[in-house]
Formats: C-alpha cells, sequence, structure tokens
C-alpha cells in the first residue's frame, strides 16, 4: 500500500515515476506470471480458395501438404472444394488431420468449404451453429473456448443465412 502512495506522490511531485517504483511493485505483488501465454501452445491456421479441391483426382492436396510442411497448421480451411455426395473422398486427405466439409446446397461441384484440423485438437464440430457453405467449429483451450468458421458465398447467392432464435 506504501509503494502505490509513493508512487502517487512520485507522481504528483515530478511527473515522472521512477523505473524501479514499478518493478517492486510487480515484486510485491506476488501473483504476476512472467509469460502467461505459455500455458497455451500456439494455434496456427490458414485459409485458401482453392478452386477445386478435387481437380486432377485431388492433385492439390500435396500444395496444401508442402505449405503445411513449413509452418505446421493447426487449421487449414479451404474454400471452393467443389465437393459433392457422389464425389468419394480418400480417407486421410493428409496425415494427422481429420476433414470435414460442406457442400453446396444444390449438391452440384461449385462452392463449398473443408476445414482441416489435427487430430490432437481439442475441437468440437457445431452442426447446430453451421449452415449451407458454412462450417462452425468450438475449440476449448483451457478455460477459453474460440469459435472458428469457414464460410462461402458466392456473389450469385442472394439469399442471407438462416436467423438464429436466442432461447
Amino acid at each position: 500500500m506504501y509503494i502505490v502512495v509513493l508512487q502517487i506522490f512520485c507522481h504528483k511531485i515530478t511527473k515522472i515515476i521512477p523505473p524501479w517504483l514499478s518493478i517492486i511493485l510487480i515484486i510485491l505483488a506476488n501473483d504476476v506470471e512472467t509469460n502467461p501465454g505459455d500455458r497455451f501452445q500456439k494455434k496456427s491456421f490458414m485459409n485458401w480458395n482453392l478452386n477445386s479441391i478435387v481437380k486432377g483426382n485431388f492433385e492439390r492436396i500435396p500444395l496444401i501438404e508442402a505449405h503445411n510442411s513449413v509452418y505446421d497448421y493447426d487449421l487449414i480451411s479451404i474454400c471452393e472444394t467443389n465437393l459433392r455426395d457422389s464425389i468419394t473422398i480418400p480417407e486421410p486427405l493428409l496425415n494427422e488431420y481429420n476433414f470435414i466439409h460442406a457442400n453446396h446446397p444444390g449438391n452440384v461441384s461449385h462452392g463449398g468449404v473443408g476445414l482441416f484440423y489435427k487430430a490432437s485438437l481439442p475441437i468440437t464440430h457445431r452442426e447446430d451453429l453451421s449452415f449451407d457453405e458454412c462450417i462452425v467449429c468450438e475449440l476449448k483451450l483451457g478455460r477459453k473456448n474460440i469459435f472458428f468458421t469457414a464460410l462461402y458465398r458466392s456473389r450469385a447467392v442472394k439469399s442471407a443465412p438462416p436467423a438464429f432464435v436466442n432461447c
């Protein structure tokens, strides 16, 4: 308490707070983490408008793998997957990643989104929040919930997403 009073007094008199005073306050607080960000491992993501993941029998997957070998992303979202129900997706597309997708509502080969996520991530696909050509996922990191969304809207689509009602 006396240090805070001393800090206010120094500021009133000299208009300068001595740098050592702040350090003493931090030391005396005894509950300040040196690096609170170390609790959570850094998470990274990438988005790519792929313009067809199925083109050439999935020939763009090695491009994603090559880029990912440098950056090691946790989440990789892609737009314009061009998937439809009749297309068989090879398993796994990327090693150590799960894949979910939301196709064009007309089941035609354009539009759509996909999401690769590391199998080790604490992630939940929130189908209750997703809609056509939209994927919503919830990551639980410690006590924090983070929502990640992959969304594609063609300029030709004039309709709005459905309205969500609060319960």
